[in-house]
């Protein structure tokens, strides 16, 4: 498998679904690559994409690594929300909150976290199985024509541009000047 084609397509997938987060919170500032893949408020999230059909066992293993970042972040500041927003090949889309069985299910034997952690953490965490990246990518082009009153051409010629935006503020500002990879729809609507 061509490993290059499945790491542009999480990235694409990441900034898809940052674009739509950035329409959908029109007053808040996203904060991307920073602590997560973004953030704002108070929510930290996880953006993966994975288009291979797994056993179940395999999934569990494709979720647990971005939920235990998220245990480390929650360890760091208890006061943070988590989501891990994940496509999953076969999965359908549903928004899920866990017990503590299942988080426990997910790590295994993986024990670094207390029971009083775990459950708490499970208070402030949800999962979200994700749309395919064709799906998610029509909805981004949708947000785009509704908000700007644009045709689907004109929304792609945007979404290209709102693309490269936003790899431009990853790229543009390494891990020590991480505090300028941020951007909000107010920051968005001036460079269209």
């Amino acid at each position: 498998m061509d490993g290059a084609y499945i790491a542009l397509r999480g990235y694409k997938f990441q900034f898809d679904r940052t674009i739509l987060e950035i329409f959908n919170n029109s007053t808040k500032t996203i904060e991307i690559e920073q602590l997560q893949d973004y953030g704002y408020d108070d929510y930290l999230v996880q953006v993966k994409y994975h288009n291979t059909k797994y056993t179940p066992a395999q999934q569990k293993q494709k979720i647990k690594k971005p939920l235990v970042q998220l245990l480390d972040q929650y360890l760091k500041n208890k006061t943070n929300k988590f989501i891990l927003f994940i496509y999953l090949k076969g999965i359908s889309p549903t928004k899920k909150t866990l017990t503590v069985t299942e988080l426990d299910a997910i790590l295994g034997k993986f024990k670094r976290f207390s029971a009083i952690e775990r459950a708490d953490f499970i208070t402030r965490f949800t999962l979200i199985y994700a749309d395919d990246f064709e799906h998610q990518y029509k909805e981004v082009i949708q947000k785009i024509k509704l908000a700007y009153s644009k045709t689907n051409e004109e929304a792609e010629i945007y979404y290209s541009i709102i693309s490269s935006h936003l790899l431009e503020i990853v790229t543009n500002n390494p891990p020590s000047v991480n505090s300028k990879r941020k951007t909000s729809k107010s920051e968005i609507d001036k460079i269209i």
